[in-house]
């Protein structure tokens, strides 16, 4: 028995992918660019998430999208998911010597694995609050000085940088330069112009009374 025979595939997949995600984001933050970021950017905010009375809303607002960084909702998800129907069939295999139909026993695991994420983002959203506010518009952030706090910013390689809003409340994001000859490294002070997607365009600090 092997868990790459057929009757373990998806669940083993799901392990495999979980395997990438988690390799993914360790080589972007080498490079200064991060994959939970860029997933959260990608998603609808929290509130919106809550306020949507279609049933995918309604599905993200349960399992805490927009409270817990997106990235660890699908490590938990994809890990779930593949251990239980990874036990499930084992412990099918222990009493009949044979296995479930995939399709069978993937209805439990994928209730098994949502339930799961949903738990599991209650936890790191208690534990883990993240600092960043989803009821301010980013594009206020504009004109407004950030810190760069990981990662070398440079052209086509943003790096992750910190900023306060009017209120006091600490946002994370992606800044790249915008004179692409130019590298900003951390610890460095930089005054945002403008943003293109999920990456803001940043100058150098033009007045050290500006830092943060």
């Amino acid at each position: 028995m092997s868990l790459f025979d057929s009757a373990f595939a998806p669940f083993t997949v799901a392990l495999i992918l979980m395997i990438v995600f988690a390799a993914l984001e360790i080589v972007g933050a080498l490079f200064g660019a991060s994959l939970s970021d860029l997933a959260d950017d990608a998603m609808p905010d929290a509130d919106d998430a809550l306020a949507e009375t279609s049933v995918a809303g309604s599905l993200l607002a349960w399992l805490s999208v927009g409270r817990a960084p997106l990235l660890m909702l699908i490590v938990i998800f994809l890990t779930a998911f593949g251990a239980l129907g990874i036990a499930g069939q084992m412990l099918i295999h222990s009493f009949s010597g044979g296995f479930l139909p995939i399709a069978l026993m993937a209805v439990p695991a994928l209730a098994g694995a949502l339930y799961a994420t949903r738990s599991g983002g209650r936890l790191i959203a208690r534990y883990m609050p993240r600092e960043e506010t989803d009821a301010v518009s980013v594009d206020t952030f504009i004109g407004r000085i950030a810190t760069i706090v990981r990662g070398d910013a440079r052209a086509g390689f943003p790096a992750e940088a910190k900023l306060k809003d009017a209120s006091g409340k600490v946002h994370y994001l992606l800044v790249e330069p915008d004179e692409p000859e130019t590298v900003f490294g951390a610890g460095r002070d930089v005054l945002i112009v403008s943003r293109a997607g999920a990456v803001f365009r940043v100058i150098a600090n033009p007045h050290a009374s500006l830092a943060i």
